[in-house]
Order: C-alpha cells, then sequence, then structure tokens
C-alpha cells in the first residue's frame, strides 16, 4: 500500500465510482467494453490501496487517448499459439486491454496444462501488475506478471550517459500465491525501481542499488525482448503512437501439477495463521505478509466506499466538467 487515505477523503461506492470513470473514456470514444474494463481495474486498483496506479491514472490515459499517442480502437493479435505459450501484439492501444487479455489466456491454459506463459508488446501503460495476477489467485493459481518498457537502442546512449538509464522508468512486477481459510492472498505487487538516481545511496548501500537495477534489467528482459519487441520497428510501425513502448510478461502455476493443492493450501494457510501470531514492526498495528494491507483496504473500500481526495480529486471533476459527466459526489 502507498499511502492512506486523507481524513477528508469523500467516500464514493464503487459502481457509482465505476460508471463514473467509464463514462469519462466513453466520451473520446473509445469502445464501450474497454471503458467499461478500464474503469473496472483502476477503481479496484484504488480499492487496494495502491493509489499511485488508481484514479490517479485516469486523467492520463484519457489524455494520451486525445492526443493520439495511443490506438483508441486497439486490434489486438495472437502472434504465436502453443499449448502452454502464447505471445500476442496489443495494437499500439493501452497495455491494459491486452494485459487483460493475456492474463484470461494465461489462466485457461494453466488449468488445462498446470502452467502457462503470456508475453504482450507494442502496447501503452498496463497499470499496476497486481490486478492481474489477482484475477488467477481468484482461480487458486500462483502467479506472476511483469511490466517493462521496450529497450532502447544502445546506439541512442553515450558516454555522458549513466547506467540508470538502462533501467527505462520504473518496471513494474507482481508475484503472488493464493492462500485458503478466509486469509489474504500474498501478493507482492512493486516497482522495481526503488530510489531515484541517487550518488549517495550508491556510494552507502551499493549492493541496495545493484539488485535494485537487476531486478528492473531482469523485468525489462523478459518482457521486451523475450515477446519480440522489434517485430515491425524497422518499418516504424509504432511512430505515431509513441506510448506504446511497453511489453509485458505473465505466468500461471496450477499447484496441483506440482505438490498438489490439499498439500500447498495446507502449508501456506499453516504461513498465514502463524504471520498473524507474530509481534508487528514497531509504528505498526498488525504483522502482515505482502498483501495483508490491500486485502484490509479493499474490505474497508467494499463497507464505507472508495476514498477520492486531494489532486486526484480535483483532477476527477476536471475531467468531469470537460467531458460534461457528473461526479458521482456531487449528486
Amino acid at each position: 500500500m502507498q499511502q492512506s487515505p486523507a481524513a477528508d477523503a469523500v467516500r464514493v461506492r464503487t459502481e457509482s465510482l465505476q460508471h463514473f470513470v467509464a463514462e469519462l473514456y466513453k466520451r473520446v470514444p473509445i469502445p464501450e467494453e474497454h471503458a467499461d474494463l478500464i474503469a473496472h481495474l483502476l477503481v479496484e486498483t484504488q480499492m487496494r490501496g495502491v493509489f499511485t496506479h488508481g484514479l490517479r491514472q485516469v486523467e492520463r490515459y484519457l489524455s494520451s487517448f486525445q492526443g493520439g499517442t495511443l490506438n483508441t480502437h486497439p486490434r489486438t493479435r495472437v502472434l504465436k499459439d502453443r499449448p502452454v505459450t502464447t505471445a500476442m501484439d496489443g495494437d499500439c492501444g493501452l497495455g491494459i486491454i491486452a494485459a487483460d487479455q493475456a492474463i484470461k489466456i494465461t489462466i485457461a491454459k494453466a488449468q488445462s496444462h498446470g502452467v502457462a506463459v503470456t508475453t504482450t508488446t507494442h502496447h501503452g501503460h498496463i497499470g499496476s501488475c497486481g490486478k492481474y495476477v489477482r484475477q488467477a489467485l481468484h482461480e487458486g493459481l500462483v502467479a506472476f506478471c511483469f511490466a517493462g518498457r521496450n529497450l532502447t537502442s544502445d546506439a541512442t546512449w553515450t558516454s555522458d550517459d549513466e547506467l540508470w538509464i538502462t533501467m527505462h522508468g520504473a518496471p513494474g512486477a507482481a508475484f503472488g500465491l493464493p492462500s485458503g481459510d478466509g486469509l489474504p492472498d500474498f501478493l507482492l505487487d512493486m516497482a522495481c525501481r526503488l530510489f531515484s538516481d541517487n550518488d549517495e545511496i550508491l556510494e552507502r548501500w551499493p549492493s541496495v542499488i545493484f539488485k535494485m537495477m537487476g531486478m528492473s534489467h531482469m523485468v525489462n528482459l523478459m518482457t521486451g525482448p523475450l515477446a519480440g519487441q522489434m517485430v515491425g520497428a524497422s518499418e516504424g510501425r509504432h511512430v505515431s503512437y509513441t506510448e506504446s513502448i511497453q511489453s509485458g510478461f505473465y505466468m500461471a502455476i496450477d499447484p496441483e501439477h506440482f505438490g498438489g493443492r490439499e498439500a500447498y493450501f495446507d502449508d501456506i494457510n499453516q504461513l498465514m495463521h502463524g504471520v498473524r501470531r507474530l509481534r508487528p514492526f514497531k509504528g505498526y498495528d498488525t504483522a502482515s505478509m505482502a498483501g495483508g494491507p490491500e486485502h484490509e483496504h479493499e474490505a474497508e473500500c467494499q463497507c464505507h466506499g472508495v476514498p477520492v481526495w486531494g489532486d486526484v480529486r480535483e483532477s476527477l471533476e476536471r475531467m468531469g466538467n470537460r467531458y460534461d459527466v457528473p461526479v458521482p459526489w456531487a449528486a
């Protein structure tokens, strides 16, 4: 979880918020099913407390569509289809569209074969990786998701540049394992870039910086090159859609095909129950694994509404006025 909601946050029912956000995208316009999907996943991310990649992204995506830097009507394509692997092209659209299709394909193949991997490329931002992993967790599958940027040719780098440039922003990664007994699923949803370019940190803790850079490089390499990012690049097919610079990696695993589902859930549930008995770190109320605080925040939102406040509230009100869509908290 990135932060806590402000005390003056307005609380909005999930359904009302999703309808409002979807209506904004339909005014662009983009296909209705795409607008509904984007709204659903952004609100769900907000409910999980990942505020950097929830409602904060609404205006950004609207600007990309209106500015012509993303394809408003992408036609994703399956480039290669094998029993346990799939390669997809996002047709320069918002990455959420390709990523949602990719994880659904991956889940279906993993349920049939025990494991499956899908790659996507030539698309925009997919948002937080955790929302795709969660779809697999709901099916009792272990899942991983990586979001990287297509690698810049080293011909564009010079001796004046430093190694920081090779991270290409903040590549995303999520690792999830399902739990039972009503316990929170384990879900580590993170950006691999933990610090900005900081020579002081590099001098004091070089091992931390090098591990961070290694994670970022791994995510970028497992997405772009593996997905075939350079296919079509020589023909300049992506020049007009300048934000279609991301690629993705999605993997799902069925525990039944390994140690067995019963043994798996016995083990992980014992771990999760044990964590609850531990003494929390100083300044925290409870001890929990990754995914625990997000689980609690989601439950709170279901009961009391989704929090909207500060500059995000201002942004949504501004977008509501621009596209003539009433904000739900003003109704």
